[in-house]
C-alpha cells in the first residue's frame, strides 16, 4: 500500500509540474465526513482526494504505529487529526461516533 501511495505522490507532482499547477502550501487537509453511516475522513493533498473510514485508519495505526505519521502524508498521527476535529466540532455526529469507536 505504501508503495502505491508513493507512486501516486510522484505522479501528482509530475502532473503539477507538466501543467504548471502551483501548490503554494504543502499541507494536507482532512475533512470529517460520514460514509455509509460510519465516520470517515476526506483527505486532500495536491491532486489527491481520498476518502477512508476512521475504523480502517485506526487499525492501520495500531498495526503499524511507526508508519502512522507517514501514511497518507502529513506529519500527524490519526489521533492528532481526530483531536483537532474534536476541538473544532465537539458535538458533531462524527465526533460522537469516533468516540464510540475509540471506546470499543
Amino acid at each position: 500500500m505504501n508503495n502505491d501511495l508513493s507512486i501516486l505522490a510522484v505522479a501528482s507532482n509530475l502532473i503539477c509540474e507538466k501543467y504548471g499547477i502551483k501548490i503554494d502550501k504543502e499541507e494536507p487537509t482532512y475533512n470529517p465526513i460520514m460514509l455509509s453511516g460510519a465516520p470517515a475522513l476526506e483527505y486532500h493533498d495536491h491532486l489527491w482526494l481520498i476518502k477512508y473510514h476512521i475504523h480502517d485508519r485506526l487499525n492501520f495505526a495500531k498495526s503499524y504505529p511507526n508508519q502512522d505519521k507517514s501514511f497518507l502524508g502529513g506529519s500527524e498521527t490519526i489521533y492528532e487529526i481526530i483531536d483537532k476535529i474534536y476541538k473544532s466540532e465537539p458535538n458533531s455526529k462524527w465526533v460522537l461516533k469516533v468516540k464510540k469507536l475509540l471506546a470499543d
